[in-house]
């Protein structure tokens, strides 16, 4: 990990001159200035990586909208599965059935195929529901990409990926954007990132979406824990 403290270091150094660049007004804006990166050398995409030790288990994270005060529930498991919602209900999305033995089986052994549903998590069902779009969509394909260590699959490469440095109350960040068709990530890392806990580090992650303007959701992101949002082997199809 020592490209790590190289790339901080590079960004401290011009941290006054970015600021300016990109402004200190918060996450309102796209990232000025900032450099592209290949996927596979994202911090992002590192996170992945060391998860993949882990096979089966769910990667679940607390997200809470600093805008709404709204709470969301984000897990993923082998990059096949990715759950965004509550205790109560939320939404499922489906990217491969590779790996269905770890959970991807419902209660009738039926394995769910690529797709979008809608679970009720009190009620134990679900159902199948039309391509999900908005900041639940985002954050799915944010967790969802690469996949497996598959960064050769376009399907689970963003658009685009840049880093950078940038300002936000006085504090400086090491920052990387992702981009996909359904919106934009940002997201915000310590720029002295610990290199014994990568996938722990992100701090926070911004949503934009296509059309509108400005910041849609700016999420604080919880402590990662592996509670089991994906699994579906005590669910029903909903009649």
């Amino acid at each position: 990990m020592k490209w790590v403290k190289r790339f901080a270091a590079g960004f401290l150094a011009a941290a006054m001159s970015l600021a300016l660049l990109c402004g200190c007004s918060g996450s309102d804006g796209v990232l000025a200035n900032a450099k592209e990166i290949e996927p596979g050398n994202s911090m992002w995409f590192r996170h992945d990586r060391w998860e993949q030790v882990n096979s089966g288990s769910n990667y679940t994270r607390v997200y809470t909208d600093e805008l709404s005060g709204k709470k969301l529930i984000v897990s993923q498991a082998d990059f096949g599965r990715c759950y965004v919602g509550t205790e109560q209900n939320g939404i499922l999305r489906v990217n491969n059935t590779d790996y269905y033995f770890y959970g991807g089986e419902d209660a009738d052994k039926n394995t769910l195929q690529v797709g979008f549903y809608e679970v009720d998590r009190e009620g134990k069902t679900y159902k199948s529901i039309q391509e999900v779009k908005g900041v639940e969509r985002v954050l799915t394909d944010l967790n969802l990409c690469w996949g497996r260590g598959r960064p050769s699959d376009p399907v689970r490469i963003p658009l685009k990926m840049r880093a950078g440095s940038y300002v936000k109350k006085n504090t400086l960040y090491y920052v990387e954007s992702a981009e996909f068709e359904s919106g934009t990530a940002i997201i915000y890392y310590p720029t002295a990132s610990s290199e014994d806990d990568v996938s722990n580090s992100a701090l926070y992650v911004d949503v934009y979406l296509p059309g509108k303007s400005g910041v849609q959701a700016h999420f604080t992101l919880g402590t990662l824990n592996h509670e089991a949002y994906t699994t579906m082997g005590e669910y029903h199809l909903a009649g």
